[in-house]
């Protein structure tokens, strides 16, 4: 929860506006450096982030963690190497860590784990924010947890690709990402009805799951969760006929339907492609 004060919440959005336009106006070749720069540069200038600080409840982040961790338990049955992309406090690396030989942590960034002393088993790799900077066909099980939404929208399709490319033949990613019916969900959403800060594209489920198929993924699955159920598979079938009627629906109208106790659960729901 952002306990911050408005002053505060628009400085920070103002920020990232500005960062946001320099990844938007770059090439690609541009941005392969600016990723880390933008992002060292938001740490600098806007340091009382929440999750910078570690604000908030300790207690809730670690269930949000152990609830994760029960998404991908059976993921990692039998695994050897697990790839988490944009892994914040790396709390799910360190908890993954425990269940796997090894562990990759791929960031933009290396300000990110400031402090933080990992694993002799999790290996932190910086990227350029397109290319996943491990060897081909390696990686059992990868998950990004709100990484999508960062990239240009060029660039998404790219990293996804190089995801691919690092997975073991049969090996599943998990891509997990805020749905923009509902949005937005990054510091615009006190200012404006769609992500402008330095969420670049938000996604509807829909639109995740095609771009999985597009980059030629065997199976594409769709999973959400409940309080005592950390995983249920839901119809791509259903969640394309759900979607595609609120997108028609106005703004106001949309967000309180996605958001709705009956809705939320296949809003959210995680997408999941098997090489």
């Amino acid at each position: 929860m952002d306990m911050r004060t408005i002053e505060q919440k628009r400085r920070h959005y103002e920020i990232e506006r500005e960062l946001a336009r320099k990844l938007r106006c770059a090439t690609r070749e541009e941005r392969k450096e600016l990723y880390g720069t933008v992002y060292k540069e938001l740490y600098a200038r806007v340091p009382d982030i929440p999750h910078l600080i570690g604000a908030g409840n300790g207690y809730s982040r670690a269930m949000d963690v152990a609830k994760l961790l029960g998404f991908l338990e059976r993921f990692l049955i039998g695994k050897q190497t697990f790839l988490e992309i944009g892994p914040g406090d790396f709390k799910l690396s360190m908890a993954v860590s425990k269940l796997v030989p090894k562990v990759f942590a791929v960031d933009v960034t290396d300000e990110v784990r400031s402090g933080i002393s990992l694993p002799s088993n999790v290996t932190f790799l910086e990227s350029d924010g397109c290319h996943i900077p491990v060897p081909a066909n390696c990686i059992d099980v990868a998950l990004s947890d709100q990484v999508m939404e960062h990239l240009h929208p060029d660039d998404a399709e790219s990293q996804l690709e190089s995801i691919y490319n690092a997975l073991a033949p049969g090996g599943a990613y998990i891509c997990i990402t805020p749905n923009r019916l509902y949005g937005p969900h990054d510091i615009s959403r006190y200012f404006d009805p769609v992500a402008t800060g330095l969420h670049l594209r938000e996604y509807s489920v829909t639109e995740v799951i095609r771009m999985f198929k597009r980059v030629d993924f065997a199976h594409v699955k769709a999973y959400s969760f409940t309080q005592r159920i950390s995983r249920f598979p839901v119809p791509t079938f259903a969640i394309l006929a759900i979607e595609k009627t609120l997108d028609a629906l106005p703004v106001g109208i949309r967000r309180s339907l996605a958001f709705s106790s009956g809705l939320k659960w296949i809003m959210r729901s995680r997408v999941v492609g098997m090489k």
